[in-house]
């Protein structure tokens, strides 16, 4: 099994070193095409976004050093595995989304949708992960903090 950790501080101008490094690590390790390596930076990319934006309030962010993500790439014969853990607080990306699969991407073409017709590309982070990872799973421990798994199988 290959694994390395990737350690950013919550300022979001570390996510083009993070988008360099889950790269470098997907050329280097795993045989996925060009194309499918593209799309998995820019799952890992959408959900790094979320935490930096969302997970850490506007005083987390004047403070950045004392914040951090820890993104650990793991990949082995059956999948590629990104955990994406932070110690922001309680953040779930999935909490709003409907269980059923035929309701969130009604809601999620709902947001693309208005995303269009206003101009604005927002909110579509999560369904663009979805879209591309086979598996999004998340779990909150009080030591660890929120911790987000994204899966792709080969």
């Amino acid at each position: 099994m290959k694994v390395q950790k990737v350690i950013i501080s919550s300022d979001l101008k570390e996510l083009d070193f993070c988008r360099e490094k889950v790269e470098e690590f997907l050329r280097k390790n795993t045989k996925f095409d060009k194309t499918m390596i593209h799309a998995l930076v820019l799952a890992i990319d959408e959900a790094v976004s979320n935490v930096l934006v969302h997970g850490f309030d506007s005083t987390d962010r004047k403070n950045p050093s004392k914040n951090t993500l820890e993104i650990q790439m793991e990949f082995d014969k059956t999948r590629f595995l990104t955990k994406i853990q932070d110690n922001s607080s309680f953040f779930n990306p999935l909490e709003k989304l409907p269980k059923n699969e035929a309701e969130q991407k009604k809601m999620l073409k709902k947001a693309l949708k208005h995303n269009i017709q206003v101009g604005k590309g927002c909110g579509l982070g999560i369904a663009i992960y979805l879209k591309i990872m086979d598996k999004v799973l998340y779990e909150y421990d009080k030591k660890r903090g929120n911790i987000l798994k994204l899966i792709k199988y080969l």
